[in-house]
Parts: C-alpha cells; sequence; structure tokens
C-alpha cells in the first residue's frame, strides 16, 4: 500500500466523533431508562444498552414485560423478537448481556437441523464448521450488516419453505441459534426484504404467568478490558504474524503508513485494540522493489475469521471478522472506520483495486471489520 488516502480524516477528529482516547475504562454509565408509548415496559441499565447498539427496535423489537428473575435466578426480560438475559457470573462485558437461543429451542427435533449443508454457489456465501450450514445471499447481508454472531448466533438449518403462523402464506426461512430469518419476496430490493420472526412473542405467548412475577431491576454492566499497547498482529487465515508500529497523522492529515514492507501500523490517537471504540491498523498490499508483502491477502478474509493481536501486557486480545467490504479512496466511510462505538471492534485497512503509476496509489481500499472476543 502506497499511501493510506483517508480524507477529512483530521476533521472528524477536530468535530469530535473519533474513539475513546486510550486508557478509558471502567464502568459504563447506561443508566437511563427507555419507555415507548407502544408498551407499558421499559428498558434500562445494560439491557437498555444492549438494545441501542444492537438494532433496536428493528431487530429486538418493544420490551414486552418487565425484568424479572426466573427459574435459573437469572434476570430476563422479554422483547417482541429476543429474550434478554443478565450474567453476572460473567467478567466478559461481551457475555454479560445474552440473548436467550430462542431458535436453538424451534428446531431442536426438526429434521431440517440436519439438513447437509448447500452448496456455495451462489455469492455471497459461507458455510460455519460450527453448524455445518451455510449462510448465503439476502440472509447473509442482513445478518453481517445487523448484529451477526452477538445478535443472532449461528445458523442452525439452510434455508427452506415454511408457512408463516401470522398470514398463511410460505416463506423462504432460515433458523439460528436466536431467532428466525423471513424472506418477502415483495419487498425485494427495499429495506424489508428480510424480516424477522417475533421468537419472543411467540415465547412469551406460551407462559403469560410470568408477567406476574415481580419486577428486577436490571444492573449496569461493567468493562474490564486489559488491553495494552499492540505489538504484534497475527492473523491465521492468511498466514500473517507481524509487528505493530504506532503512527498518527502524516503531513496531509491522512493516517499515517507502516515505515517497513512487512510491518502493520495502528492509529495511535485511537483506542488500542480490545477498548471500546474503532481500533485501527493498517498495512501495505505490496512494496516497491518487494512485490507482495504483508497485507497481500487480505481480500482473501471472510466472516468468522480470527484475528489476534498481542499487547505489550503479553495480553492477546481476540477479534472475530464480521464484514470486509471494498470502496473507492474517496469513498470510505470515515466515521465507521475511525468513529465512535459502543462495541469494542477492529478495522484492518488496505490497499486494492488498480494501481495508478502516476499517482503511486491503488484506487480503491479494502476495509476487514472485526468485533472483540475475549482474551487468550
Amino acid at each position: 500500500m502506497r499511501r493510506l488516502v483517508l480524507l477529512a480524516l483530521a476533521l472528524m477528529l477536530a468535530l469530535g466523533v473519533a474513539p475513546l482516547l486510550p486508557g478509558l475504562t471502567g464502568e459504563v454509565a447506561a443508566g437511563d431508562r427507555y419507555c415507548p408509548k407502544e408498551t407499558p415496559y421499559c428498558a434500562e441499565n445494560a439491557f437498555l444498552d444492549f438494545w441501542r447498539n444492537n438494532g433496536g427496535l428493528e431487530i429486538l423489537g418493544f420490551p414486552i414485560s418487565q425484568p424479572f428473575v426466573d427459574n435459573r435466578g437469572l434476570i430476563v426480560q422479554f422483547y417482541e423478537r429476543v429474550i434478554m438475559e443478565w450474567h453476572p457470573e460473567s467478567t466478559d462485558p461481551r457475555y454479560q448481556v445474552l440473548l436467550t437461543l430462542l431458535g436453538n429451542d424451534l428446531v431442536a427435533n426438526r429434521p431440517e437441523r440436519n439438513t447437509p449443508p448447500a452448496a456455495c454457489d451462489v455469492t455471497p456465501c459461507y458455510l460455519f464448521n460450527e453448524t455445518n450450514h451455510t449462510l448465503r445471499g439476502a440472509f447473509y447481508n442482513y445478518w453481517t450488516a445487523n448484529g451477526g454472531l452477538a445478535v443472532f448466533g449461528f445458523p442452525k438449518t439452510e434455508q427452506f419453505v415454511e408457512v408463516n403462523q401470522a398470514d398463511g402464506q410460505p416463506y423462504v426461512v432460515q433458523y439460528f441459534e436466536r431467532n428466525r430469518f423471513e424472506y418477502h419476496p415483495e419487498n425485494a430490493g427495499n429495506h424489508y426484504e428480510v424480516l424477522l420472526g417475533l421468537l419472543g412473542l411467540e415465547s412469551l405467548n406460551t407462559q403469560r404467568s410470568v408477567l406476574d412475577r415481580p419486577a428486577a431491576q436490571v444492573p449496569d454492566y461493567t468493562v474490564n478490558i486489559n488491553a495494552g499497547i499492540p505489538v504484534t498482529l497475527t492473523i491465521p487465515k492468511i498466514s500473517v504474524s507481524a509487528p505493530v508500529e504506532q503512527v498518527g497523522l502524516d503531513g496531509q492529515g491522512n493516517m499515517d503508513t507502516p515505515k517497513q514492507p512487512f510491518d502493520t501500523a495502528w492509529y495511535s490517537p485511537g483506542p488500542r485494540p480490545g477498548q471500546r471504540g474503532n481500533s485501527v491498523i493498517a498495512g501495505h498490499v505490496d512494496y516497491h522493489g518487494i512485490g507482495p508483502v504483508v497485507f497481500w491477502r487480505l481480500n482473501e478474509m471472510q466472516v468468522g475469521d480470527v484475528i489476534y493481536v498481542m499487547g505489550d501486557n503479553g495480553v492477546r486480545q481476540r477479534f472475530i471478522v464480521t464484514s470486509v467490504e471494498i470502496y473507492l479512496s474517496d469513498n470510505a466511510p470515515l466515521e465507521r472506520i475511525f468513529g465512535g462505538s459502543d462495541t469494542a471492534n477492529l478495522n484492518l485497512i488496505s490497499c486494492t483495486g488498480d494501481f495508478d503509476p502516476g499517482s503511486a496509489s491503488y484506487n480503491k481500499r479494502i476495509v476487514v471489520y472485526s468485533r472483540w472476543d475475549g482474551v487468550e
């Protein structure tokens, strides 16, 4: 990569949409309530924070019960499409709020669960070895754009046709650990082409007596991520194990690039990998007089691949790829790549597309987006 041209980054930082600076960890003050007029129930604290950061009304739906203590001793709350669970035993903030595996329960004894994976003869398509099922087409796009593993879980079936209980019409559906996707051809090409099953409501309708249980207060949650300064980036999928340099802005106000062809560069004004926000690491794709270098194979990355970052404190952070995007160099979404976020993300950037000898640069940028998945 000759030059990572991300225009207006300095302006974005000046406007205050940059990620949190390193060293800011501790309690997250969700600490408020959302009480929609459409329902007598409210979302609060950690459940509200999860709701806001994982699709809100469209993906999770309105709260349809009070938070209460279930038979397992967990604080839970029903929403239209999910059930949220509070897990105080977890010190990992990614797993303090979890969603009940409602999709899992619905397909537990159905033959569709054991259907062999279909061939990946369409694009996009990805086979999950964890469940031996594929994710493809419009369902793939919806899954990657709206929370992925954290919100929906792994696919538990292939796509198949099922009659919808609500309208009696047959639709192509696919079950995931936590929900059901429904394809609506009448909405093809618009925002409602894929709709989610109202699994939380369906579950509540089978146990309405829980609405009589005493309300419990949902706690705030804490973040305790031991994130050091990154020193090594490892990507097993593409055989990368590279030192990480620290860089800031160059003379043109763009993110600077690694000084060595086989090094990577972390944008140090942003958060450290593993801290809340968007951490960014860049690398060259090729180099004058050498040829292919550290990020030459970055375009082979896929959803579900694993990335590791070792910190100077000896802690190795693990990230899971959530999407891979390619943009024209002048159209890279700066706020998505560098801006603030309530989740801990790592974004890898390099060049791709056509090389222009005159400007010694490529006309496109590839960004591998990933989300924090714990420490090892």
